[in-house]
């Protein structure tokens, strides 16, 4: 079954999509931080439809982390990434070279209640106040069935498929989310195709 969805657009600030009273993502489009953070539209909070928080905002270490953001480090002699830069020979040394993602536009915002989808324009702007980037954003989330439910796994190298050790979600139904847990070593089989890759039997370990 469709979940219904809330869209609310706090204008000049941020997107915010939530499933009842979970929000699952709160997109800030016009963010407040300091130069040397290199500012950045930026994902946070992200939760999971159990409400489980998966983003992490302004970390002790590295302030300029916000949530889930597009952002190169180094580009030519520029810093979209925020803090200090790395020179051989000196290491991360503070420049004049932090520079920001400036939002120009949506293009479009389509919003059904049960889906959302939404294209935003940018400018990648030096500090010195130069024009580097025009970039084409776009933003969504597709209906959610709750009843197609997913299985994270950690796993590794299947060879036959060409795929490294990695982790990933993976359709399975109910009875088959319902006997594992958070942490089980398993072996499972599975199936790939145009509509994803599907689990079809698991036996734990």
């Amino acid at each position: 079954m469709k979940q219904k969805l809330h869209l609310t657009h706090d204008y000049d600030d941020a997107l915010e999509v939530r499933h009842g009273d979970t929000t699952l993502f709160r997109y800030v489009y016009q963010p407040r931080m300091a130069e040397d953070e290199s500012p950045k539209p930026y994902f946070h909070p992200v939760q999971d439809l159990a409400g489980n928080l998966v983003t992490i905002f302004r970390p002790y270490d590295h302030v300029w982390h916000k949530g889930i953001a597009m952002t190169i480090a180094h580009m030519e002699d520029q810093n979209f990434w925020g803090g200090a830069s790395y020179r051989h020979g000196r290491g991360y040394v503070p420049l004049p070279n932090n520079g920001t993602q400036r939002h120009d536009a949506w293009d479009a915002i389509d919003f059904d209640g049960e889906s959302f989808h939404a294209n935003e324009r940018l400018s990648w702007i030096t500090q010195s106040g130069e024009h580097w980037l025009a970039e084409e954003r776009q933003i969504g989330l597709p209906a959610i069935d709750a009843d197609a439910g997913t299985i994270t796994v950690d796993h590794g190298a299947v060879p036959a498929i060409e795929w490294p050790a990695m982790t990933m979600g993976f359709q399975a139904d109910e009875q088959l989310r319902q006997d594992v847990a958070v942490g089980d070593t398993i072996s499972f089989d599975f199936t790939t195709g145009e509509g994803g890759n599907t689990i079809t039997s698991i036996t734990k370990k």
